[in-house]
Order: structure tokens, then C-alpha cells, then sequence
């Protein structure tokens, strides 16, 4: 029996150290946000923060991860600091608040987990996408044009039209191709 109580105290000696050494690895962590670029909507916002540790002891195994993504794995040395890089996708444009950010470690054994999450007040710019149908420029258009004869009126809207090679872009109809991606045209028509 004696030999069955050595082993129960020292797993449990094990599991209770294993618990207080998880928590101390996230102990006093700090975490400093540097930024992220300006990206095009559908490309991935790379987010840097330094993370950086005052014990003497290391921080090994510490895990970044957005919430609901795939994050990294890293440690940081005693007295040092570290910069981390994480993506976030982006699928639309405009403004972006920083998901939060999910600090967690199994250090030492990987019995017992310990997290943390991590609120920044913080938000990224993303630009529209790249267009994918650009119209031809105002030098093409003037040299398709010259051998038509444009007699239409320069009065009276006469309705909207979709895109032909040798439009002006003045005529593009912007704020429907902006909702909506189509590319149309204004038509005119001679007052009179």
C-alpha cells in the first residue's frame, strides 16, 4: 500500500504543481499593440504586437490565436521581448474592430490549460478590393469613336444602357456600378 501512496501523492503533487506553473507562465504577461497595415478587402491584415515578459524565467509555449481562427505558438526568454504577427481576414471594406485575442498555455506538462483573452481597443482600415472589369481609358474611346457618328443629344436624360467598348467614362453611371457591379451607361437625348 505504501508504494500506491507514493505514487497518488506525487501525481497529485505533479498535478498541483502543473496547475500553479501553467498559471504563472501567463502571470504578468504583457502585450503591446503596434498596428496593422492597410490592406485590400479580401487579403489578410497581418496585426503585430510585441509581447514581452520582466521574470528572469522564460515564458515557453505561450498560444496567440483570434477568436475562431488558427493562431501561433512562441516563446518568449527571461527580460525579453518578442514581436508576434498574426493575420485576420478581411472580407469587406471599411473600418474593423480587432477581434479578441485568446492567450493561452499547457506549459508544463499539457495536462491543464490556462487562457487569457485580450480586448483591444483598437480598429484597422480595409480598402476595397482591386476592380475586377476596368473600363477602357479616354484615348481608346476617342479613337473607337471617331469612325461612328455620335449624333445624340446632349439635353435630356433618355435612360441607362449597359457598357460598350468606346463609351466615355464620363457617361458611366458610378454610384449603380458601386451597389452593384454593373456597369451601365448614361444615354442622352436632343431636347427639342
Amino acid at each position: 500500500n505504501n508504494l500506491g501512496f507514493a505514487l497518488a501523492f506525487l501525481l497529485a503533487a505533479l498535478g498541483i504543481t502543473g496547475i500553479h506553473q501553467c498559471h504563472r507562465n501567463l502571470l504578468d504577461l504583457e502585450i503591446h499593440l503596434l498596428g496593422a497595415p492597410r490592406v485590400h478587402a479580401g487579403q489578410p491584415s497581418s496585426v503585430q504586437f510585441v509581447i514581452g515578459s520582466d521574470a528572469k524565467a522564460g515564458r515557453p509555449a505561450l498560444r496567440f490565436e483570434w477568436e475562431g481562427l488558427d493562431g501561433l505558438t512562441t516563446s518568449v526568454h527571461g527580460n525579453s521581448q518578442r514581436t508576434v504577427t498574426l493575420p485576420v481576414p478581411t472580407a469587406r471594406r471599411g473600418w474593423h474592430a480587432l477581434p479578441r485575442l485568446q492567450v493561452s498555455t499547457r506549459f508544463p506538462f499539457g495536462l491543464v490549460r490556462a487562457w487569457s483573452w485580450v480586448f483591444f481597443d483598437a480598429r484597422f482600415l480595409v480598402y476595397p478590393g482591386p476592380a475586377t472589369m476596368v473600363p477602357p481609358s479616354a484615348a481608346t474611346n476617342a479613337a473607337n469613336i471617331s469612325g461612328r457618328d455620335e449624333k445624340r443629344g446632349e439635353d435630356d436624360f433618355g435612360g441607362l444602357r449597359s457598357f460598350r467598348t468606346g463609351d466615355p467614362p464620363q457617361r458611366i453611371a458610378w454610384k449603380i456600378f458601386a451597389r452593384t457591379e454593373d456597369l451601365l451607361v448614361t444615354e442622352l437625348r436632343g431636347g427639342g
